[in-house]
């Protein structure tokens, strides 16, 4: 990747040329070995998304079909982290591309692991006005007995997502993303941060959401607090937050501003990869956010999904 990034044409190919010389040798080790202290899969990653770079930016990335052809086949983060690289220097045709693109990846990867649109209803067992027919028919078969089995008109709750984009949460926040992108409707603030904050304001659309994931910037550093404080939205009281919780700029304390947002009414939920630091975590729980560790990108998604389905 360094290769790559170095501008001149014979670094690119000599980056390009690694990349393959990588996949080769990883395929031939086994599962459990290491490459340079680095995973198998970790190489595979690595080099596919080197070549991913190199083969849209000898083209110039500007039909949306190849685009989107050559990111299907990586993982959702190292899409985004292709599609980020190539969006500062590309132009304002070529940015509408990447969006397109963005928007799509979004849906598609959502779909794929199961992380579909809302159901209109669900069963339930309060009398409603609406019966499941078929249900309440099979059900009296099975117990031998009259039963009705009504469906409830499902109502999600509402609420402001904060989404920490730097370099150590972006596989986290890719997913997250994904899952906000199908229940932008129930979605009232979206904040995406690493140094800085971008806001959207309710009503969301996808594209808007995959252009500002694309276009944001990263230093180095994460204002978790900052961000906390402008995912506040006065209609809404539940606040979730994917992040790592290590606020590297000097700011308000994490823990004053939970404490603060708390007891003025918000319920705080802070959703953690496994490499979140203990103190941190109790420091959050301790000024009244819930905190739950998840051990993987796609349990980041459920998890917000899960906030969302769970009334307010």
């Amino acid at each position: 990747m360094r290769y790559m990034e170095g501008g001149g044409e014979g670094w690119r190919e000599l980056g390009y040329t690694m990349a393959l010389e990588a996949i080769s040798r990883a395929s031939r080790i086994g599962e459990a070995a290491s490459m340079g202290g680095l995973s198998r899969g970790a190489v595979f990653s690595m080099a596919e998304t080197a070549i991913a770079i190199l083969e849209l930016e000898s083209s110039r990335p500007s039909d949306p079909e190849r685009v989107y052809s050559i990111l299907s086949r990586l993982s959702l983060p190292a899409a985004v982290k292709v599609l980020r690289s190539l969006y500062s220097k590309a132009s304002v045709e070529e940015r509408e591309v990447l969006v397109r693109s963005m928007e799509r990846l979004l849906y598609k990867y959502s779909v794929r692991h199961g992380l579909r649109l809302l159901p209109k209803t669900v069963l339930s067992q309060r009398r409603s006005p609406r019966v499941d027919v078929r249900r309440s028919i099979y059900q009296s078969i099975r117990s031998g007995r009259p039963s009705i089995v009504y469906r409830e008109r499902l109502r999600a709750g509402r609420l402001s997502l904060a989404l920490d984009v730097s370099s150590s949460m972006i596989d986290y926040s890719s997913w997250a993303i994904a899952v906000a992108s199908l229940f932008l409707s129930n979605i009232s603030r979206l904040v995406i941060f690493s140094h800085a904050s971008t806001i959207l304001e309710g009503p969301l659309s996808r594209r808007e959401v995959a252009r500002s994931l694309l276009s944001v910037e990263f230093r180095g550093y994460t204002d978790i607090s900052t961000a906390l404080e402008k995912a506040a939205h006065p209609g809404v009281k539940k606040i979730v937050a994917v992040s790592d919780l290590q606020q590297t700029v000097d700011s308000q304390p994490l823990q004053l501003v939970v404490r603060s947002l708390h007891r003025s009414g918000y319920r705080i939920a802070f959703i953690t990869p496994p490499s979140a630091r203990p103190e941190d975590v109790e420091a959050a729980r301790e000024a009244g956010a819930r905190v739950v560790t998840a051990w993987t990108p796609r349990q980041a998604a459920l998890g917000v999904l899960r906030h969302i389905l769970r009334r307010p």
